[in-house]
């Protein structure tokens, strides 16, 4: 089993130093995550809803036009027997064109759909940003305290293994007097 390391309790700083890079690291992980699945659902809203939509909103142009040119077809005839015809064809028509409102109506709410969609995730980036910002600054203020604080500590230490060398450096010459008085006749 990985041992798990002790978190650095030594020194707050270096602790939210530690702390604010990882909240950091994850931010930036959440975010890409958070892009990829935004990159995907682009890809599918693409490729089937907006074409489908798009095919229908193309069909109803076709139909209202279809309308248009039988219409002035009619107005235009004279004939009684062609004038029954088209009149049945425009009947036909007008039925589709009554349904036309509701394929419209669909395209109206798969935008808005859509444009929830990207508002939701542009809220969400926000909030991650704001998280990976404020984890950046603890982060950068954990570094300068500790880096600041390190100094002091590490002079400390230096002084106090100075202060352990000229210790062992006095015990040497009182050993060497103690062997050299030891050594000389009385």
């Amino acid at each position: 089993m990985i041992p798990i390391p002790n978190l650095p309790s030594d020194s707050l700083y270096k602790f939210t130093f530690i702390g604010g890079l990882l909240v950091v690291i994850v931010c930036v992980f959440l975010y890409q995550t958070d892009r990829n699945d935004e990159i995907e659902h682009e890809m599918v809203f693409a490729t089937t809803t907006l074409r489908e939509a798009d095919r229908n909103r193309y069909l109803d142009t076709l139909y209202i036009r279809r309308y248009d040119r039988i219409d002035s077809m009619f107005n235009a005839s004279t004939d009684p027997k062609e004038k029954k015809e088209l009149e049945i064809r425009l009947m036909d028509l007008s039925d589709k064109l009554s349904q036309l409102g509701d394929a419209k109506g669909d395209f109206d709410i798969i935008e808005q759909i859509h444009k929830n969609y990207h508002s939701q995730k542009t809220e969400s980036v926000w909030v991650l940003f704001l998280i990976g910002g404020i984890a950046f600054g603890a982060a950068a203020f954990g570094w300068f305290m500790w880096s600041k604080q390190q100094k002091v500590q590490d002079a400390f230490v230096n002084k106090q293994y100075e202060l352990q060398e000229t210790e062992v450096e006095m015990r040497k010459l009182e050993l060497e007097q103690k062997i050299k008085e030891l050594q000389t006749p009385q």
